[in-house]
């Protein structure tokens, strides 16, 4: 038998109310229900939290906000107070992390700013990651505990019936009712009887349906069958023999060859499981917290001494900057306070500009990559633990957690930062002079460099912007379009194995040669995906709008942004504070708006979270056949 772990052994006052909690939720919630909640699925979840999150926000906004410019009053003539379609634009735009503004965030109600600051924390990829993780935890935790529970009941009920069988051994002198006391014990805890072993030429341990069973050479209750039949039915039975079949060297091994390896063998994989989502269920919580935390230090000291003329041109507090700021850059939202954005750092504040980059790399692109070198480090500080083993294999890691990669992965991940974000940085470079924007044309090399990192990371997922989008060479916002549709996580990845372990009679595939890797990764980069949907929207958008001179390009980069969740936009031509969208009626922000969760749960429908939550069925062995676990 396998024991369950030792942190995860409850005390008898948790294991009561543990149990009346689980008698409680057993009579609130049918079974008819329960099933239902659990067939949803990973993408049904994401929709279900992300909705609910952006329609109880957009009542906030809307219930809260006096007049949306109500800080600086009616000194431009604005009277009007914040629509309810704007309230749940708001919503939707903060809690997906496009951060297209509708709405000048500096003249809100501080405590719709801190509404918005809680969806950008709420909706971010990592913030969503750790919540998954704890709760797969906490259920996979109350899933092995059931199951110690329910083989120590069947280890206690064998037990009892093998010494009954030893009783009567010493009474009985052979015959029918000895043989069928003993064969009972052997086929206790089976529903079905045990099959003989079918040998196919040199594959042993394959059943008639050519499936490979652990024990190898005999199946589940062979052993013991066999054991028990044949000191039962031998002419020399005796109390000698069936005490031997009985004894308590014997009894742990016939146990477990009955029924308790196939058990042993998936309640082992469990643990190895919960070792690994423990570790990530503290792991992911920290990264979260120290980048974060530190980001706002960094920013605030920076500020409260050398930005206090930026902040105050909107009345606002140096550390409320630096705190929105970063949590924004984290979790690429590309919201700011300033109505300026970052445009003001361009060419004064070069350290808030590499802050900025790095928790945008921190948030998002880089998190596997990060991620994964942590664990090593780990590793090489002598942590040891079975989950970091699981972790950091290859093979199996992406089972427990879909931002870890195999190491093939990896090295593509990291390749195509460098080069997508190089392509950016080279065209920023070269089209700079021929911008109409003065300002950029005026910035030394360095910062014009420094600022066309920036906005390249900004256009992949961080949803900034340093200089006017609007005024930069077509060729440039083609390839900033471009970079929008792409996911932030380049890879063609087949989805989560539902299957822990292979299965050992099938023969290990040929190793993919490092030409066809390339071409399997360009193949899905070049995917067209939801590019219908897309147009349909810009479409859509069109006809409502009528974009004029202006013509559809500034429209397909608004979708290409809100589709991506970066934030990107060429700005309104009302009121430059605001996004585009800041232009256009009702219709044309709920399209954008269902465009944004669209966009939002793109890796949940084919992205490196595609098959998430996905795991065995009751009863399979060691992952060998596919099912559903809990969905969260």
């Amino acid at each position: 038998m396998v024991e369950p772990l030792p942190g995860i052994r409850p005390s008898s006052r948790s294991r009561s109310r543990g149990r009346g909690l689980l008698r409680l939720g057993r009579l609130v919630v049918p079974r008819r229900f329960r099933h239902t909640l659990n067939s949803i699925g990973t993408l049904g979840w994401h929709a279900i939290y992300f909705s609910a999150m952006c329609l109880v926000a957009s009542f906030i906004f809307y219930g809260v906000g006096r007049n949306v410019e109500s800080k600086l009053g009616d000194a431009d003539g604005i009277g009007e107070r914040m629509s309810y379609l704007d309230a749940l634009f708001l919503g939707v735009t903060s809690a997906t992390g496009a951060g297209l503004g509708n709405v000048v965030l500096s003249r809100l109600d501080t405590l719709q700013q801190f509404v918005a600051f809680l969806l950008i924390l709420a909706g971010s990829q990592v913030w969503v990651a750790a919540c998954v993780v704890n709760i797969q935890r906490a259920f996979l935790a109350r899933k092995i505990l059931d199951r110690c529970r329910e083989e120590e009941k069947k280890k206690r009920q064998r037990l009892l019936l093998a010494e009954q069988a030893q009783a009567a051994a010493g009474n009985a002198e052979g015959g029918e009712g000895l043989e069928k006391l003993v064969v009972l014990a052997a086929l206790q805890d089976h529903s079905s009887p045990p099959v003989e072993h079918v040998s196919h030429g040199d594959d042993e341990g394959i059943d008639e349906h050519g499936n490979a069973h652990p024990l190898g050479l005999l199946k589940p209750g062979k052993v013991l069958h066999s054991q028990c039949t044949t000191a039962a039915t031998s002419r020399n039975c005796s109390s000698d023999n069936l005490a031997l079949v009985f004894s308590k060297e014997n009894q742990l091994e016939l146990i477990s060859t009955a029924v308790g390896l196939d058990s042993a063998c998936s309640l082992k994989e469990d643990q190895e499981r919960l070792a690994a989502l423990t570790l990530l269920s503290w792991m992911v919580p920290v990264y979260l917290v120290v980048f974060q935390v530190v980001g706002t230090i960094c920013l605030g000291i920076w500020m409260s001494r050398w930005g206090k003329d930026i902040v105050a041109v909107n009345a606002l507090n140096s550390w409320w900057w630096a705190a929105f700021n970063a949590i924004s850059a984290f979790n690429n939202s590309g919201m700011s306070l300033l109505d300026a954005g970052m445009v003001p750092f361009a060419n004064r504040g070069s350290f808030v500009v590499v802050v900025q980059c790095a928790l945008i790399l921190a948030g998002n692109s880089a998190f596997p990559v990060i991620l994964k070198g942590l664990l090593l480090l780990l590793r090489l500080c002598g942590y040891k633990n079975k989950g970091l083993l699981l972790l950091l294999d290859g093979s199996r890691c992406r089972k427990v957690f879909p931002y870890l990669f195999p190491p093939r992965e990896t090295k593509w991940l990291i390749a195509m930062l460098i080069i997508l974000n190089g392509i950016d940085v080279a065209a920023f470079q070269i089209a700079a002079p021929s911008s109409n924007d003065s300002a950029l044309r005026a910035l030394s090399n360095s910062q014009r460099f420094l600022a066309g990192l920036f906005q390249a990371l900004s256009v992949r997922s961080g949803g900034f912007a340093i200089v006017s989008i609007r005024d930069l060479h077509m060729g440039v916002q083609m390839a900033y379009t471009v970079m929008l549709y792409t996911s932030a996580f380049p890879l063609a990845l087949p989805g989560i194995p539902h299957r822990f372990h292979a299965s050992p009679h099938h023969a290990p595939s040929l190793p993919e040669s490092a030409w066809s890797f390339v071409l399997r990764q360009l193949r899905g980069l070049m995917r067209a995906g939801d590019l219908r949907y897309l147009v349909a929207a810009v479409w859509f958008i069109c006809v409502v709008e009528s974009p004029g001179a202006a013509g559809a390009f500034p429209i397909l980069f608004e979708v290409a942004s809100a589709f991506g969740c970066v934030g990107v936009s060429f700005g309104a031509q009302k009121d430059g504070r605001l996004a585009l969208v800041g232009d256009w009626g009702g219709a044309s922000k709920m399209a954008l708006a269902a465009v944004m969760l669209w966009g939002r749960t793109r890796e949940v429908r084919r992205g490196v979270l595609k098959g998430w939550g996905r795991g065995r069925g009751r009863g399979d062995t060691c992952g060998l056949v596919g099912g559903k676990d809990v969905s969260v």
